[in-house]
């Protein structure tokens, strides 16, 4: 069959959609590669954890039967990690999903509509987009306010268009900019109480985790707060994801939930890591005190950088971005141009290590700038 003849078979939303595009992985080469495209946890040990997942595999059946599809046994130590903290949920407020992704789709598959209205800021994390477009909606995106999400101007988005869901996410992905959880509430208590909203909290560990958005459920039950435990928790390969709303949200995009769509690794390396958190809030303390050293550092090369509350920063390269990309990577290191996000190319996202992969990075850059100089 002719390919156009083929296409036509698709659904138009599907055509009109870009592949989603990851962070670059290093070129394999002689010597030392580092990713700072994915902002990936770099600092965290995971040894336990693969200890763990060792020891799970060792009984002889444990790959032949299906997963807990209900979960029950990582909900509980979710429900009790999050308590550690001061947050107080039940375990049929969760829903957890193969990653963010599949979190965004179950929100999205669960409240909308052909013809529903979703509001987005501009430049946000493709999926937002993606997803409501499949759904058959329509995508508003509200333009940023000196790189920030404006919120002001999605309140005046969503009111102006009835919308039935407005995403975005605090800290801010691509920009790594902050609002406060005052602000986030003031932000909730303008909104119609019909609009829904998925607030994606990805980066919000590195920030200042009391200022999660969990502790406004109880008193806004339109709100949907995902996390995910690829960021700060360390486990990107293991995908996964969950959000935290309210009781009669949970139980319903539970109904769009594949079944089994945590598979044995994933649920038991999530229990272990939520179990036994000190590894992440010492890789979330050294990446704190990097990034604010890799925000001086490329502020004193001249350079304009966003303040940060996420394991990244935001940074302008100027004219010679594209020099420097790629001396970067002829040296086995990678950051993320921003132009798939709809940034100007020369701005950048650069994920903060150790201290040893933050040294190894300004190094080169030194001399990559210095050599893009003469």
């Amino acid at each position: 069959m002719d390919p156009e003849r083929l296409k036509k078979l698709l659904r138009p939303e599907v055509l009109s959609l870009s592949p989603y595009v990851a962070g670059k992985t290093p070129a394999k080469r002689k010597g030392r590669t580092l990713k700072l495209a994915s902002n990936e946890n770099l600092v965290i040990d995971n040894r336990e954890v693969n200890r763990y997942l060792k020891r799970v595999l060792q009984s002889p059946s444990s790959l032949a039967y299906y997963p807990d599809s209900h979960q029950h046994r990582l909900k509980e130590a979710l429900v009790q990690f999050l308590s550690q903290s001061g947050f107080v949920i039940s375990e049929d407020q969760v829903v957890f999903g193969d990653g963010s992704g599949e979190s965004i789709q179950m929100v999205m598959n669960s409240c909308l509509s052909p013809g529903d209205t979703v509001v987005i800021p501009e430049k946000s994390f493709s999926l937002y987009k993606t997803r409501a477009l499949l759904a058959g909606a329509k995508v508003i995106e509200v333009p940023r306010k000196e790189f920030a999400v404006n919120l002001e101007a999605l309140v005046d988005a969503v009111c102006g268009s009835r919308a039935k869901l407005v995403v975005f996410s605090n800290p801010d992905n691509p920009t790594s900019t902050t609002h406060s959880l005052s602000s986030i509430e003031r932000f909730l208590s303008s909104l119609p109480e019909e609009t829904l909203v998925l607030l994606d909290e990805a980066y919000m560990h590195f920030f200042d985790w009391k200022q999660s958005a969990l502790s406004l459920l109880s008193r806004y039950p339109n709100l949907i707060v995902m996390h995910t435990l690829s960021k700060a928790f360390g486990l990107a390969a293991l995908r996964v994801g969950y959000t935290v709303s309210h009781r009669e949200l949970a139980l319903e995009m539970e109904k769009t939930r594949l079944p089994f769509n945590l598979g044995l690794l994933p649920q038991q390396g999530a229990f272990y890591r939520l179990s036994h958190p000190e590894a992440v809030w010492k890789s979330v303390s050294i990446i704190q005190r990097e990034r604010e050293k890799l925000v001086a550092f490329l502020r004193e090369q001249g350079l304009f950088v966003l303040p940060a509350g996420g394991n990244f920063v935001f940074c302008d390269f100027g004219p010679s971005y594209h020099s420097l990309l790629e001396g970067l990577e002829s040296h086995g290191i990678t950051v993320r141009s921003l132009g798939s996000f709809g940034f100007e190319p020369h701005f950048v996202r650069i994920t903060v290590a150790s201290p040893k992969d933050m040294n190894y990075f300004k190094r080169f850059f030194l001399s990559v700038r210095e050599e893009v100089r003469r």
